[in-house]
């Protein structure tokens, strides 16, 4: 072992989804058919609880900052830890062609208002939502060893070790 760095650092949430976005990890994650978390996430848009579902964007607007925060509020009453972040990597006008990202709305369904299915979509979206919002950030440990063999070979071994774990409590990563 030639080299060892260990250095704390924060893990940041992924970006809020965009309709292809949120289809790929529900694919994944729940071998939904695009088809189908479509057809829900357009159902749950009509019936009030998502925003407008059609967007390429993973950001969005400036201009939605308040309506963001009273949002923000509605979700803390539920029990979440979440603060308004104002942040270029979250609010960013220029990345978004014609409508924001994918998120809950002011209206919370009941627990037995929504099936299955369409729990699971809105549990993603309503997770990732609290994940870019979280007030508790995800802390690591990085560390990376360089070995050397001889003097012809040097690897470099790198690992990461959560300290706290943050926003990952409520969205994957």
């Amino acid at each position: 072992v030639t080299a060892k760095k260990t250095k704390k650092d924060k893990l940041n949430p992924g970006k809020l989804y965009s309709l292809s976005k949120l289809q790929n990890y529900l694919g994944k994650k729940h071998k939904m058919p695009m088809e189908t978390s479509l057809k829900i996430v357009q159902k749950l848009y009509e019936e009030g609880y998502l925003t407008y579902p059609r967007t390429n964007s993973e950001y969005l607007a400036t201009a939605e900052k308040d309506k963001i925060k009273k949002i923000i509020d509605i979700v803390k009453s539920k029990g979440y830890p979440v603060e308004f972040k104002d942040k270029k990597t979250i609010f960013d006008d220029s990345k978004i062609e014609s409508h924001s990202a994918l998120t809950p709305t002011y209206k919370f369904p009941s627990p037995t208002a929504l099936s299955d299915d369409e729990k699971k979509v809105y549990s993603a979206v309503l997770r990732r939502f609290v994940a870019v919002f979280c007030a508790e950030d995800c802390v690591v440990s990085r560390t990376e060893i360089t070995i050397s063999v001889g003097e012809w070979e040097t690897f470099t071994l790198k690992g990461m070790v959560m300290l706290e774990r943050g926003w990952t409590k409520y969205d994957d990563y």
